[in-house]
């Protein structure tokens, strides 16, 4: 019984162990990372410190934007490309042509944000865009769209 006890022990221990390091994002058992994997590193090629010009193309015009809640506060993987600062929360009034100024961080590297029109589709036909301008209309749909990880976009090193 003593025996059992202690391998339900060990097996909790090691659980907790690799719920730890999924949550802080960091590879279990760091030790035993593959050749494959260090390679992989060590071909990716370096970001610029400059992000791009802003997205100037209609569909993110008009429309501020805001980061998916997930990435924003369970994640913490946003960081502004200019100067790596971490956003902790949404940007009041960002302009979705912006969402190209930001970077999304984890361990393998960074990917910049877009504003990816086609997720951005609103489906109820029936309504029109409020105004821009605040005017407050109950049957309109908000301007707000969300900036997305480019999925085009390879990984790579980050600037900062």
């Amino acid at each position: 019984m003593i025996i059992i006890t202690i391998i339900l022990f060990i097996v909790l221990v090691c659980l907790m162990y690799y719920g730890y390091c999924t949550v802080m994002d960091i590879d279990p058992l760091w030790f035993l990372s593959s050749d494959k994997e260090k390679k992989k590193k060590k071909d990716m090629t370096t970001m610029s410190s400059n992000p791009p010009a802003k997205d100037t193309s209609q569909g993110a015009a008009g429309k501020t934007c805001q980061f998916e809640g997930e990435d924003l506060y369970f994640k913490k993987k946003i960081y502004k490309w200019s100067d790596g600062t971490r956003i902790k929360e949404n940007p009041l009034n960002l302009p979705c042509g912006e969402c190209n100024q930001y970077l999304f961080k984890d361990k393998e590297g960074c990917v910049p944000y877009t504003f990816e029109p086609l997720e951005n589709v609103q489906e109820d036909k029936s309504r029109s865009f409020c105004n821009i301008d605040g005017q407050n209309n109950t049957n309109c749909i908000p301007r707000t769209g969300i900036c997305t990880i480019d999925a085009k976009a390879p990984k790579q090193i980050c600037p900062f």
